[in-house]
């Protein structure tokens, strides 16, 4: 099993943990997706309290939907069988 989180907790082992920071479209996936066959994927952006972003409609798309769109992308290339949602 493998996690890609967004930072790591201090003393936190990193392996096999890939940081990847915020989402976004911009990361690549490839070297987290070696040999995976399934993805869980929980993350997204939602119940947001304390609004800092000028567009959060535009903000949840970029997250929710480019990221994820971007991350389907990158593991069908990798072979990846199945994404999940969690």
């Amino acid at each position: 099993m493998r996690r890609a989180v967004r930072s790591l907790p201090i003393g936190t082992p990193p392996d096999p943990t890939f940081v990847v920071g915020n989402l976004c479209d911009r990361i690549d996936w490839t070297p987290a997706l070696e040999g995976v066959g399934c993805i869980v994927h929980l993350a997204a952006r939602t119940h947001v309290l304390r609004e800092t972003v000028a567009n959060p409609l535009e903000e949840y798309r970029r997250v929710n939907v480019a990221s994820t769109g971007k991350l389907a992308q990158q593991a069908a290339a990798a072979g990846v069988r199945r994404l999940a949602p969690g």
